[in-house]
């Protein structure tokens, strides 16, 4: 698994997990927002 950091721009939140894409703030269907907590860790367990 690869962690890591970086600083983007226009507000996106974005988190890969070993390069695939599983969380998107702006890609969400119900809108742009931060994960839950506890969402991240449960959808790095599902991947």
């Amino acid at each position: 698994m690869k962690v890591s950091f970086e600083v983007g721009g226009r507000g996106d939140f974005i988190v890969e997990l070993d390069e695939k894409v599983i969380f998107s703030k702006k890609a969400l269907k119900d809108g742009e927002r931060f994960p839950e907590v506890g969402e991240i860790s449960k959808l790095i367990k599902e991947n």
